[in-house]
């Protein structure tokens, strides 16, 4: 089982209006694919892979509302939660 990290979960969504999300993860298996799902478990989209365990750092599929929360499932078995959070900027 592979160690997966979320590095950020950002989003412009709020709860009544939908927007961006942005999510940057880690994996301890470069090969491994990464799911990124909402709190309520549905599939939001793959982070993409950029070489050397790490994921994502683009803007995933437009949200309609806010996902309180990015879960990230590895097909290495690792898994990962973390808080979305508001758009942060020199980060």
């Amino acid at each position: 089982m592979d160690v997966v990290r979320i590095e950020k979960c950002w989003t412009t969504a709020t709860q009544s209006h939908g927007g961006q999300l942005l999510v940057k993860a880690s994996s301890s298996d470069p090969a491994a694919h990464l799911l990124v799902y909402r709190s309520d478990g549905s599939l939001v989209g793959e982070a993409r892979n950029g070489g050397g365990g790490r994921y994502g750092g683009s803007v995933m599929a437009y949200q309609r509302s806010d996902p309180g929360r990015c879960i990230v499932r590895s097909s290495a078995g690792g898994t990962s939660s973390a808080p979305s959070g508001p758009f942060q900027t020199g980060s």
